[in-house]
């Protein structure tokens, strides 16, 4: 489950670079076998601006919201409340972060710019 969580913060992120906005709020749908469904979200003072930092969110929130022993049909991941990216003030201790937001948007230009090269993250 944590695998397809991660694919799916990967869109997230990605999207989320490509159209030029933030996000403070991150969502997560799930559907047991039996067809009900849980659905939260988590609004936090910092936005979103990398992988890592949307999986973690992410994951907290499923391990929050999830009924051990209950088979799984969907899960499904969102950001919400979008705004336009704006000048971004950025951490003066968060040396890892930039570096990670750098990363990105090159894998994201990369991809732009040669579409077969389906560069991307991996899952550890």
């Amino acid at each position: 489950m944590e695998t397809a969580l991660f694919d799916l913060c990967h869109t997230l992120i990605w999207r989320l670079l490509d159209s030029q906005r933030q996000s403070r709020t991150v969502s997560i749908k799930i559907r047991y076998s039996d067809f009900s469904t849980i659905g939260a979200r988590q609004s936090l003072p910092d936005y979103v601006t990398t992988l890592n930092e949307l999986y973690d969110r992410l994951l907290a929130l499923f391990r929050k919201k999830y009924q051990k022993g209950r088979g799984l049909r969907l899960i499904g991941a969102g950001l919400m409340n979008l705004e336009n990216r704006g000048a971004v003030q950025t951490d003066l201790f968060a040396a890892g972060s930039d570096k990670e937001r750098q990363l990105e948007k090159a894998i994201l230009n990369i991809n732009k710019k040669f579409p077969d090269a389906a560069l991307r993250l991996t899952f550890l």
